[in-house]
């Protein structure tokens, strides 16, 4: 809806999804925006003011402790340390945004820092849809490999975007306090290995379960001439000249 009404996506990531979706989306800040506007309704005021500060503490309690949970933790079940991993990231996104309302008005306007919490919430979001496809498709072979790299992918764009946040908060102290409280122990995602990108490039581009799955809905003509046809038959004469290849060196 935003994409359609703003009709610009750099608009609606920088000022749109964050700088208007938290007054919506927030669990009390609307409640005490309403508040104000009935008339500065002070009891109701206070009430969801020590909510929203309650709020800001277990979600900086939880950031702390996700922050040491992950590191200790076995990560033998990949999901469970996923899922660690995204409550973490959770946990650190509404504690940071809670820090951004000290901001006030000035977050609508703030394109760059809204931009990055869009970004964090945008990452989050995919990285849940991962697990979801990935739980959907569990029994794929090699889709194990597809979801380390999606996600880890997901991770990184978050660290990075509440790192950029931390640097570039207008209030110095405000910054710290999120890097800190976020990242107590420094950055903790990294790009995955050569070899594991050179897993999935085979996966996809040579006959698997993985290819199958991810060209399942892709509608290919019998028409020869047709260029996806083309490219389709082509990438399975070149792995029938691979195998050849490799028949002939071990000879």
């Amino acid at each position: 809806i935003a994409i359609t009404v703003e009709g610009s996506n750099t608009l609606t990531r920088s000022l749109i999804i964050f700088g208007q979706g938290l007054n919506r989306s927030h669990p009390y800040l609307l409640d005490i925006i309403k508040t104000i506007q009935n008339k500065n309704e002070l009891d109701k005021f206070h009430i969801y003011l020590i909510k929203i500060i309650n709020h800001t503490i277990i979600n900086l309690s939880n950031s702390l402790y996700y922050s040491i949970s992950t590191k200790i933790k076995s990560n033998k079940n990949k999901i469970e340390f996923y899922e660690e991993n995204l409550n973490r990231l959770v946990s650190n996104f509404a504690f940071s945004t809670n820090i951004a309302l000290l901001m006030g008005g000035k977050i609508k306007t703030s394109e760059y820092i809204s931009g990055r919490y869009a970004d964090m919430l945008t990452n989050i979001y995919m990285a849940y849809a991962c697990l979801w496809y990935y739980e959907k498709n569990k029994n794929v072979k090699n889709i194990d490999k597809l979801l380390e790299a999606s996600i880890n992918e997901h991770f990184i764009n978050i660290q990075n975007a509440i790192n950029d946040i931390s640097y570039n908060f207008p209030i110095p102290l405000c910054g710290n306090i999120i890097k800190y409280c976020t990242f107590p122990f420094g950055l903790d995602y990294h790009k995955h290995n050569d070899i594991l990108t050179s897993d999935i490039s085979d996966l996809i581009t040579k006959s698997s379960e993985i290819r199958d799955l991810l060209t399942e809905n892709i509608y290919i003509s019998s028409n020869k001439n047709d260029r996806l046809n083309q490219i389709m038959r082509g990438i399975e004469l070149e792995n029938k000249c691979n195998m050849i290849n490799k028949s002939i060196a071990i000879s």
